[in-house]
């Protein structure tokens, strides 16, 4: 079978594009196209002040082989590890998600995107 990332249709977004949380004012504008992985697209953006971060786009749900993926528990799982990390007076030692929610792609297909610390 082939993966999702390989159909080349999946996550259609061009520079300039503008991923919108609707839950709040965020907005992040796409700068460039970086990587795929099996289930997601990765791509730099900016938000409006002009900090860099990393966009990881995929369906809110998917599956390949054996694998599963959940966007949404994603996030949630990573700001849950930050939020222990941080309560336990640690320093933050996992990828940090600063935010997450529903989106779409310019073609108005339905994603699900994790905005991550630019590493």
């Amino acid at each position: 079978g082939t993966k999702p990332t390989d159909d080349p249709n999946f996550v259609q977004l061009a520079e300039s594009s503008v991923l919108r949380n609707r839950g709040s004012d965020a907005a992040y504008t796409v700068e460039a196209y970086v990587a795929s992985g099996t289930f997601s697209r990765v791509f730099r953006v900016r938000d409006q002040k002009g900090h860099a971060f990393a966009a990881k786009v995929m369906r809110a749900k998917d599956a390949y082989i054996q694998y599963a993926s959940d966007a949404r528990r994603e996030g949630e799982l990573l700001q849950k590890l930050e939020s222990a990390q941080r309560d336990q007076g640690n320093d933050v030692l996992t990828m940090r998600c600063l935010d997450s929610f529903a989106c779409c792609d310019d073609t108005g297909e339905e994603y699900w995107c994790l905005i991550l610390e630019w590493l």
